[in-house]
């Protein structure tokens, strides 16, 4: 049995992450500049009107932010670079380390953030605020969405399944799983008889919540015995699930898929463990 270290499940060191990392900086740098230029712009067309002792801090600030992201792009890039550089074949295969659309990438998102950040700070009551409000309910549903579906480790064991003797009528098993925060779960069941399967969902992520959740998380959504499906869902769960080829898993940059683990015959005292495997599959062993 593998032990669970909650630390390796979101690896901000992972090349798709360290690239969205890389994108999202750089929208938050062009956000800055944005704003530093929409405080220019409004001190030369309301000159006079009191405030630009008030937005000139605020342009300098953005400034000093802009800066700092700038820099933290440069020097991230910088590093994937020279990584690649000292890697088999050389300086040649630096540019080779990042992806074919990232400049193009790169380039959106920059400008979705320059725009942003001149519009709120032309017309923060208008475009500022709805921003502002619109970034903070994307991250919340996020949060909501994505946090109870469980880190994927490779080779992790996700889940195990205890058969008590098996009689004509059913058996009773315990389920054992692991939950999002890294702790362990334990519930008893009633199963109809028959042959058993288990359900999963695999959740895999691009874009800005990339960073935050890891590239995959999964979890346990059923047994199957027969035509028989017992849910194992938690309630909290279901409060905004993402589903396949859902409208909030497009939105959120998610992509939610099923496996289904082989048919195994229950045995007494028998016991079905299922663990993550290096493909991206979920593996299973019967003692």
């Amino acid at each position: 049995m593998h032990g669970y270290n909650y630390g390796e499940c979101v690896n901000m060191n992972t090349v798709a992450a360290g690239f969205e990392l890389i994108r999202l900086m750089a929208l938050a740098a062009a956000l800055l500049a944005g704003l530093g230029v929409a405080m220019g712009l409004r001190s030369i067309l309301q000159r006079g009107d009191g405030h630009g002792s008030r937005r000139f801090v605020v342009a300098m600030l953005a400034a000093s932010g802009f800066i700092a992201c700038a820099a933290w792009v440069f020097v991230a890039a910088m590093r994937i670079a020279a990584g690649a550089a000292s890697g088999p074949g050389g300086g040649a295969d630096s540019l080779a380390a990042f992806p074919a659309s990232f400049a193009a990438t790169l380039a959106i998102y920059a400008g979705i953030g320059f725009f942003a950040g001149l519009a709120a700070g032309m017309f923060p009551l208008a475009a500022g605020v709805p921003l502002v409000v619109l970034t903070g309910l994307a991250t919340g549903l996020a949060v909501i969405s994505i946090a109870p579906w469980v880190p994927w480790v490779d080779g992790q064991e996700a889940a195990s399944l205890s058969l008590f003797p098996v009689m004509e009528e059913g058996s009773t098993c315990v389920l054992k799983t692991i939950e999002s925060d890294g702790g362990r779960r334990e519930r008893s069941l009633s199963l109809p008889p028959g042959p058993i399967a288990v359900e999963f969902s695999i959740l895999s992520m691009q874009g800005p919540v990339l960073p935050a959740f890891g590239e995959k998380r999964y979890r346990l959504e059923a047994i199957l015995i027969g035509s028989s499906r017992v849910s194992v869902l938690q309630e909290n769960v279901m409060l905004a699930t993402l589903k396949r080829n859902g409208i909030l898993a497009r939105v959120l940059g998610c992509k939610v898929t099923a496996i289904q683990t082989a048919l195994f015959e229950p045995s007494d005292f028998g016991v079905a463990v299922f663990s993550l495997l290096n493909d991206g599959t979920i593996g299973m062993m019967v003692k």
